[in-house]
């Protein structure tokens, strides 16, 4: 497994940004983008590689450049929705090191940098909720509400049920603070 993730990560480096750094907190800085993504092609045939069944409910799209107790909060406050935090790549200290870092905080996170691409992450903490069915791949994967900045969990939520446009969308997000028990 971690030679197909070394491998994955020497064919794809052009797929990241240059550069991703942590929100400051400053609120000034919070983009929502709501759905469908402006990327998606209308008429081209979805790649299915994660389905809607396995999809998390909510993403967050973080950096080890953040500080631990930023990462700890994320991680506590999107566990009650079946979220799950997501890493551009491994860090210059190697899977290991990144493996006993998350390990001495006590929180997991994905590996994956289709997401950053995707959405051409520039801002780390950035909120992604795939809204059902969304299938994963550059053609067409479905709509999803993204949302950067330094917030806590209840006032993503919040924002995203607000500002967007889509009925569904908002029954989705809607449905998600209830699980957590914001109203």
């Amino acid at each position: 497994m971690l030679r197909i993730i070394i491998l994955f990560l020497l064919l794809v480096p052009h797929c990241w940004p240059a550069s991703v750094h942590a929100d400051n907190g400053d609120q000034d800085q919070v983009r929502l983008t709501a759905l469908p993504h402006p990327q998606n092609v209308s008429e081209a045939r979805p790649d299915t590689t994660v389905v809607s069944s396995t999809l998390p409910k909510v993403l967050v799209l973080v950096s080890l450049s953040m500080d631990d107790a930023q990462l700890l909060q994320i991680f506590r406050d999107i566990q009650p929705m079946g979220g799950v935090m997501v890493l551009r790549g491994v860090s210059s200290g190697g899977m290991r090191a990144l493996q006993q870092h998350l390990m001495a905080l006590g929180i997991s996170a994905w590996i994956d940098p289709w997401w950053f691409a995707f959405y051409h992450v520039q801002k780390v903490p950035t909120w992604i909720v795939p809204i059902p069915p969304f299938h994963r791949g550059f053609q067409q994967p479905g709509s999803a509400v993204e949302l950067s900045g330094l917030l806590d969990v209840h006032t993503v939520l919040e924002l995203m049920r607000r500002n967007v446009e889509h009925a569904e969308a908002r029954q989705y997000i809607g449905e998600l603070e209830r699980k957590i028990g914001y109203e």
